[in-house]
């Protein structure tokens, strides 16, 4: 061989073994981890899954003997001393709530007013929660329940 012709070989052999290292790096970085490859992974934006054992709050409660406080249940007896304590517990703080117009009814001492009584219903019939020691759930045992009749 002349050395042209070593010269071209070389380039040649050098050439083709610079692509063939690319061609399997790039094959190499393109496949993920081992240590995760087998593993689900959940974009940040997805909502998480619902725990199969949650319970609806109501559930919960009839484990407890108790049972949410009715529209038609006495007001005197029943959802004043609720809505007095929830309004003691929250005058200087903010509750979990959103209450429609909490700054009006929150000064409302004659009856309870209907916007708390509503969200009693909805959080108490809606709401799903893991176990007793969530939040909600105390607050709705606390203020919007009472003990079952019959």
């Amino acid at each position: 061989m002349t050395g042209s012709s070593l010269k071209i070989a070389s380039i040649v052999l050098g050439t083709g073994g610079v692509v063939t290292g690319l061609g399997v790096g790039i094959h190499q970085m393109s496949k993920p981890a081992k240590a995760i490859e087998n593993k689900e992974t959940t974009p940040l934006t997805a909502v998480p899954p619902k725990d199969p054992e949650s319970k609806l709050i109501t559930d919960l409660l009839k484990e407890d003997n108790l049972e949410l406080i009715q529209n038609g249940d006495d007001e005197a007896t029943i959802w004043k001393p609720k809505w007095k304590a929830f309004k003691a517990k929250y005058e200087t703080i903010k509750a979990r709530w959103e209450i429609s117009n909490w700054d009006e009814i929150s000064g409302q001492e004659d009856s309870t007013p209907q916007a708390f009584k509503t969200k009693c219903n909805e959080i108490g019939t809606k709401q799903k929660v893991n176990d007793k020691q969530a939040e909600i759930y105390k607050e709705i045992s606390l203020y919007c329940t009472k003990k079952k009749s019959g």
